[in-house]
């Protein structure tokens, strides 16, 4: 906190918003902020300043050098600070950046930037609350940027309840429930595989479904389980890198 408090980054619950410039990782100018209320102990209070628009300027944080490798897209700022704390166990010697963006509560990204990530080799997880909405939030954004991974929490709802209660959960991810989690390994082998895009976004919607507590029908098991009886071995080691 202090650190993005001398960035200014950051004012007391004040988080600003900057627009990226031109698809990179440089941060144009402010055109918003993200609140959080710090009056009382049950103040729940948090939103976007008034003239702030959610499709235009994240708040985020960076780490390291080189290019941009991984994005980890989380809920709000304060998840954003925490999960970016937490992964320090996760993040390798390796070059490259790792950048934590927050969508404000949103599934409004980047999208653009994100494929520019994805096309390099990188890696874009959305890391929001493991819980249905933000699971349907994940699938909303790998809607607008196929080949996205899904991560959260060992244990807890967001990474925040994961950073001030160490002894209740791990210090780092997984991806979701099983069935969930299957769902995610079928649509990165569609993308590998090069379906189409309607195809992809029908996968989806299907994961969206199931999220909400539906079964998969006979139809898309099938399909899912001819994709990924034909994902190419990359899949395969794409898929357990993210299993930690």
């Amino acid at each position: 906190m202090d650190r993005l408090h001398e960035r200014g980054l950051i004012f007391n619950a004040v988080f600003l918003r900057h627009e990226l410039q031109a698809q990179t990782w440089s941060r144009g100018e402010v055109i918003g902020a993200s609140l959080r209320g710090t009056w009382g102990e049950a103040n729940h209070f948090h939103g976007l300043a008034p003239g702030s628009a959610r499709d235009r300027g994240w708040f985020w944080i960076g780490t390291g050098q080189g290019p941009v490798s991984r994005v980890l897209l989380a809920e709000s700022p304060i998840d954003t600070m925490s999960l970016a704390v937490l992964d320090r166990a996760q993040r390798g010697p390796e070059e490259g950046v790792s950048i934590y963006l927050s969508t404000d509560g949103s599934g409004w990204v980047p999208v653009e930037t994100l494929k520019t990530v994805l096309r390099s080799g990188g890696l874009v997880a959305a890391a929001f609350d493991a819980d249905v909405a933000g699971e349907t939030m994940a699938w909303r954004v790998a809607q607008q940027v196929p080949g996205i991974e899904r991560l959260t929490p060992n244990q807890g709802k967001d990474w925040n309840e994961v950073l001030v209660n160490p002894e209740g959960g791990g210090d780092g991810w997984q991806q979701s429930r099983s069935e969930l989690g299957q769902l995610w390994r079928w649509h990165w082998a569609a993308v590998a595989l090069g379906r189409p895009e309607g195809y992809l976004s029908r996968i989806t919607e299907v994961a969206r479904e199931v999220a909400k507590g539906q079964s998969l029908s006979e139809k898309a098991i099938a399909a899912m389980q001819r994709d990924l009886g034909s994902r190419p071995r990359a899949v395969v080691k794409k898929t357990v890198d993210v299993e930690m």
